[in-house]
């Protein structure tokens, strides 16, 4: 079975060839050779020397519009972003042959579409339900009522909330001798 791995919509997505100085080794140009999904493939031309420098593989990520940034910015758009220096070696790597940066393409590649697959997979499954106590109440007491640890208790409410199933309706002292913080409470709407 043959699993395509879809293009982001990004309203920004990154330039197939731009002009950058990365690590301050002079400028060079970033040229994309190939791109499936989210994963790219580019050279990189050191325009002095007039020969290319290497190849990398890279993982773009999405950033939705909305998203907060460094230095209190939040993205108006969404658009795509190219891995920085940071997430090297994660999503993305510098290689100096061809055949290396395409080996970890393709590797790239595969995770994507394995990542593909897994999701296809959990759709077809169906999906938990949970019951919401009659009464107002806590993650723990949430947890107890569907036989679930506490732990997993904190994600299903969090969707149950934006889903709106379920609201805070105040705060919970501590049963320790008033030491600890307070639960949330929560209600069905």
């Amino acid at each position: 079975m043959k699993i395509e791995i879809e293009k982001y919509k990004s309203s920004f997505p990154v330039q197939t060839e731009y002009v950058k100085n990365p690590e301050g080794c002079g400028k060079t140009i970033f040229k994309q050779l190939k791109r499936e999904g989210n994963v790219c493939l580019y050279s990189r031309f050191h325009i002095k020397r007039n020969k290319i420098d290497g190849y990398e593989a890279v993982v773009l990520r999405l950033v939705k519009a909305g998203t907060k940034l460094r230095g209190g910015k939040i993205a108006e758009s969404d658009y795509e972003s190219y891995p920085n220096s940071g997430t090297f070696g994660r999503l993305g790597y510098f290689c100096t042959t061809l055949e290396k940066a395409e080996s970890l393409y393709n590797e790239f590649l595969e995770k994507q579409k394995n990542k593909a697959l897994e999701l296809e997979n959990d759709e077809n499954e169906e999906e938990e339900t949970y019951d919401i106590p009659p009464n107002n109440f806590t993650r723990v007491e949430f947890a107890t009522f569907n036989c679930l640890p506490p732990a997993n208790a904190t994600n299903i409410l969090k969707e149950m909330e934006n889903d709106g199933l379920i609201k805070r309706v105040g705060l919970k002292k501590s049963s320790h001798n008033n030491f600890g913080k307070p639960s949330v409470l929560y209600s069905k709407v």
